[in-house]
């Protein structure tokens, strides 16, 4: 895993900021803990517990917000019957590729 130190921009995988020293471990434990609740709303979808894998994802999302995330929650609202809130995140997820691939 890799994060990105919020004080020099420094590409960092230890706790410990390799340019500034600052400490990111509380970082780190976000992406693990997100990292944890993702698989948990993966594994919800696998065994058809779409109520559960919604819940997750949302909580995913909360944590950051990420493509991945956006699109499990969509495709957990879609499995759950909530089409239009699939197709509102299933949008948001589109929005953020264009807005990623502006130019400028």
């Amino acid at each position: 895993m890799t994060i990105r130190c919020p004080a020099c921009r420094a590409e960092n995988t230890e706790a410990i900021c390799r340019r500034c020293k600052a400490d990111l471990s509380l970082l780190f434990s976000l992406e693990a803990e997100r990292e944890r609740v993702m698989e948990n709303a993966k594994q919800a979808m696998r065994d058809g517990r779409y109520d559960d894998a919604y819940a997750a994802a949302w909580h995913a999302q909360e944590i950051r917000r990420g493509d991945d995330a956006i699109k499990l929650v969509a495709l957990a609202s879609a499995a759950r019957g909530d089409f239009a809130e699939a197709l509102r995140w299933h949008q948001s997820a589109h929005n953020r590729d264009v807005v990623r691939q502006a130019p400028g």
